[in-house]
């Protein structure tokens, strides 16, 4: 399982530009808590893109990941009204 949690305080100085750290390894995705919700969301999705990467063993390059991510909020975010994500993950 992974955990997902936001940067501390004392780690947000040394990741300003950055929107999450992923470790593969730790299983953990540590989220920048200054985003907007959409760029939140796309980040999130990236994150678990890295992770699926890691524990599959797929080989996907930044871009690759970059894209599935941009895809894939996409259709979440087009579709929001199919989803209720309050329901599915409460």
């Amino acid at each position: 399982m992974v955990k997902v949690c936001y940067l501390k305080p004392h780690e947000l100085e040394f990741h300003t530009a950055a929107g999450a750290l992923s470790s593969g390894k730790d299983k953990t995705i540590k989220l920048h808590p200054v985003q907007s919700p959409d760029n939140m969301a796309e980040t999130f999705i990236h994150e678990i893109i890295h992770q699926l990467d890691y524990e599959l063993q797929l080989g996907l390059t930044e871009k690759q990941t970059h894209r599935l991510a941009v895809g894939l909020y996409a259709v979440f975010a087009c579709n929001a009204n199919t989803f209720d994500f309050k329901v599915m993950f409460p």
